[in-house]
């Protein structure tokens, strides 16, 4: 009876598995995360796949004249990185910006607190998918893209009876492969900050989030810029309108000091 009892005792999870499942539900719920990186990455694979029709043409001219190494050909492949790059990020930020806010919208979040989650756990999740999660999804999708791309110029080259070694001696995809998990890591804790004080005002904000976010950015940027634009008034206004705009602007346009 007691080895009964003790068999349907439900067991306790470590934190270490809490938090995996936290981050996996996060990924079922918002599956944006991976799907529209992987959508431009398609979508990019597809424009620079038809670009390398072309190749053999420059192949045969390049080998011609003996041309050294060209970085053209490696433009389809930093057009790869780049485009999901950019998609990863800017997914990224709406993510961190509707993490809290959807789930107070729609009182999911009751739901959330009856379960064996702690709040720190739950907060952890949600901050591991900008900075952790993003960044795997994009190098593994960028290194499959641009391999998928260099396989398919192989096969280009090789049916216009070229050797795919010309293909290969032009394009060297190491160190944009060294670079790209570098770059992602010290981008990662660069936006780290940014990334939990949008989580930060996802949590009260009661509408549009992102707004919220960046209103004291955009507070903080706008006397900077209107200070540029004054000076740039006095160089550009004629000699008898710069000296009734400062007449009449005088109290505004004294503190700027423009060079």
């Amino acid at each position: 009876m007691n080895e009964t009892v003790l068999d349907s005792a439900p067991r306790t999870l470590s934190q270490r598995r809490l938090l995996y499942w936290s981050v996996r539900r996060e990924l079922w719920e918002h599956r944006a995360v991976y799907l529209a990186p992987a959508v431009i990455a398609v979508v990019a694979l597809i424009g620079t796949g038809l670009s390398a029709l072309w190749l053999p043409r420059v192949l045969r001219r390049l080998d011609a004249y003996g041309a050294t190494v060209t970085s053209d050909l490696m433009t389809p492949y930093a057009f790869i990185a780049f485009s999901v790059l950019m998609t990863g990020i800017i997914v990224a930020l709406f993510y961190a910006s509707a993490a809290l806010h959807a789930e107070r919208r729609d009182r999911s979040l009751l739901f959330w607190k009856s379960l064996p989650v702690s709040d720190r756990t739950a907060v952890l999740a949600k901050a591991a998918v900008p900075i952790l999660v993003t960044p795997v999804v994009i190098l593994g999708l960028v290194v499959a893209a641009q391999v998928l791309l260099l396989l398919w110029s192989s096969l280009i080259v090789a049916a216009n009876g070229l050797s795919p070694t010309l293909l290969w001696n032009q394009i060297d995809l190491t160190v944009m492969w060294v670079v790209l998990p570098y770059g992602l890591v010290v981008n990662s804790l660069w936006q780290a900050p940014r990334y939990a004080w949008i989580l930060l005002v996802s949590a009260w904000a009661r509408r549009v989030p992102i707004l919220w976010a960046l209103a004291p950015f955009v507070i903080l940027i706008t006397p900077a810029t209107r200070g540029t634009t004054a000076c740039r008034m006095r160089s550009a206004v004629p000699g008898f309108r710069r000296r009734k705009l400062r007449r009449r602007h005088a109290e505004s346009l004294r503190p700027l000091a423009c060079p």
